[in-house]
């Protein structure tokens, strides 16, 4: 009885080791599955912290690069803004050139007064500032100023009577300014150039080659007291020493920027003016050279004139014939061919040869020099008696 009821109980026990056994070997197997659990989820939450650093970065990256947008699209604007301004600029002064350079007649009316018919409104551009003013003389057919005419300017009465070139002061011309000084000479592209005269309003005068609208070169400054000197010029301004007389031309010094330095025999000074290029000692009574004019006649003396031709290369011909008279020491016209360029002018055989675009000359061959080295405007100054000496050729 006894042994059978052990046997029953070792069963038991047996039935529940292995019941234990089993529930363990689940829950082992059970630990091992959330072991694995836990393990992917650290292992997603990493990533995921991985994630959210990286999206943070690449946010702030989007940032800048949209700051950086931003601010080339205000760049871009104000280029664009600034452009306008330049084409609103550029349209302004297309229209003020317009406005400026176009011919106004006087009168609104197709047919104006004989009077007023070549009378026309021009403005000038003088290093910046507009001149408007009144013209009497001759256009071209593009309604510019060419040929003879006189411009008179309106701010301050200042004028210009002589030859122009497409608009431009342009040969022989005098011009008087608001001082009251005079230019008599030669012009190129509206501005002195070779041989002329100013006389100022205060009594003194220079006379002497102009480049540019400067002095330069030889020149002759004739005080209002009477005295006189001679020298060199460059770009306005009096270069090296000069040479000076008195009124009398009896005494004589040298000179520096219009000062007299030290005082020189009369002998030592026409030395020194012959080695500056002047010939003699200027005379007492002033200025000896004519300066061309515009007109005709020379206050009731020998016929003077100016002409002026074009001339389309240096080696178109002239068709004028010139020379040195028998007896005489000047340059002459000897004859103008009927296809002479100078054939419908005033000039006439006979005359003499003063100067040739400004320039005067020494010897026939200079003068010849002259004339087939000019190209375009040439203007000639020929009086009908000789004006201007030679030496015997």
């Amino acid at each position: 009885m006894a042994s059978s009821e052990g046997g029953r109980e070792i069963e038991a026990a047996k039935k529940r080791l292995a019941a234990a056994e089993a529930r363990a070997s689940a829950d082992a197997t059970a630990v091992q599955v959330a072991k694995a659990a836990e393990a992917s989820a650290r292992e997603m939450a990493e990533t995921a912290k991985q994630s959210a650093v990286l999206a943070q970065k690449n946010a702030e990256a989007s940032e800048k690069n949209a700051a950086a947008a931003a601010k080339n699209r205000e760049g871009v604007e104000a280029q664009a803004e600034a452009s306008t301004e330049e084409v609103q600029d550029a349209q302004k002064s297309l229209k003020e050139a317009e406005e400026r350079w176009k011919v106004i007649p006087i009168n609104d009316d197709s047919e104006p007064e004989s009077e007023n018919e070549n009378k026309k409104r021009f403005c000038d551009s003088d290093g910046g500032f507009y001149r408007w003013g009144t013209y009497d003389g001759e256009l071209n057919e593009d309604g510019l100023r060419h040929g003879k005419g006189k411009m008179t300017y309106d701010d301050d009465g200042e004028w210009y009577d002589g030859n122009w070139e497409n608009g431009k002061r342009e040969g022989q011309g005098t011009c008087r300014d608001a001082d009251g000084d005079v230019y008599e000479g030669h012009w190129k592209n509206g501005l002195q150039e070779g041989k002329g005269k100013t006389t100022y309003a205060d009594g003194d005068v220079h006379e002497g080659n102009y480049k540019d609208g400067n002095w330069n070169g030889r020149g002759t400054y004739y005080w209002k007291n009477g005295e006189v000197e001679v020298g060199k010029y460059k770009d306005d301004e009096p270069i090296g020493e000069w040479v000076r007389w008195s009124k009398d031309r009896q005494t004589a010094w040298l000179s520096k920027d219009g000062e007299k330095t030290r005082k020189i025999s009369l002998k030592k000074a026409k030395e020194m003016a012959a080695q500056l290029g002047f010939d003699g000692v200027p005379p007492p009574n002033g200025p000896t050279t004519t300066t061309p004019s515009t007109n005709n006649t020379n206050n009731g003396g020998p016929t003077r004139v100016t002409v002026s031709v074009t001339k389309p290369s240096k080696d178109t011909k002239l068709g004028l014939g010139i020379g040195i008279k028998k007896g005489a020491t000047c340059i002459c016209v000897e004859s103008i061919p009927e296809k002479s360029l100078f054939s419908n002018t005033d000039l006439e055989v006979g005359m003499a040869i003063e100067t040739v675009n400004g320039e005067s000359y020494d010897t026939f061959q200079e003068c010849l020099a002259l004339l087939k080295g000019a190209e375009g405007g040439l203007t000639l100054v020929a009086v009908a008696q000789a004006a201007s000496p030679l030496p015997p050729a």
